[in-house]
């Protein structure tokens, strides 16, 4: 019974995910010397924003962690599924990145 419940569980949890998609695809976007991530979500669920490196996929920032919606964390606005973030264009320990324009955001 044990097996079944956590099979049912795995399954419920893919068929909640299959539902969410982008609305608007997830942009990095210069405005001056600030850098904005702009995306938004069909529904609220949980998500990690993250400057990388196409390159090689290495994380070069993590900007936001969290889920979508009334209580959403800083810097996730609240109460909305369309999410604009800044970004100073430093990497996760405070250094200007390496050729921040080259790089690529991901949800």
């Amino acid at each position: 019974m044990k097996q079944l419940s956590i099979i049912l569980s795995l399954v419920l949890t893919s068929i909640t995910f299959a539902q969410v998609s982008f609305v608007s695809t997830p942009t990095l976007t210069k405005e001056g010397s600030t850098f904005f991530v702009r995306f938004e979500l069909s529904q609220a669920t949980d998500v990690t924003v993250s400057i990388v490196n196409p390159r090689d996929s290495i994380v070069v920032c993590h900007l936001a962690a969290g889920m979508l919606g009334a209580n959403a964390p800083s810097p996730l606005e609240k109460g909305t599924l369309r999410q604009t973030i800044a970004w100073d264009g430093k990497d996760d320990l405070g250094k200007v990145a390496a050729y921040p324009e080259s790089l690529t955001v991901r949800v």
